[in-house]
């Protein structure tokens, strides 16, 4: 089972209030490079050491959450800024 697209219109960031669209495969793949180098964390500071499969992002393209077994996680602290992926 997988996220349809329809209950991206349900859900928003927590912090801004703003639309929800998936990461791109490119992107995804730039984060997952990053969280392998160790060069990411959390918005609370804990470090990440899985690579994601999926993830959703605001539709300013600043704030990223993970999709783990198809559950979005929605909570602030596991928000990942998007000012850490280069």
């Amino acid at each position: 089972m997988s996220i349809e697209n329809s209950f991206l219109e349900y859900i928003c960031c927590p912090i801004t209030k703003q639309p929800l669209d998936f990461v791109s495969k490119e992107l995804l793949s730039k984060i997952n490079h990053s969280i392998n180098k160790s060069k990411i964390s959390r918005k609370d500071g804990r470090s990440i050491d899985y690579s994601l499969t999926n993830a959703l992002i605001t539709k300013d393209k600043t704030i990223i959450y993970p999709v783990y077994d198809d559950f979005p996680i929605l909570i602030e602290d596991y928000a990942i800024l998007m000012e850490q992926i280069k």
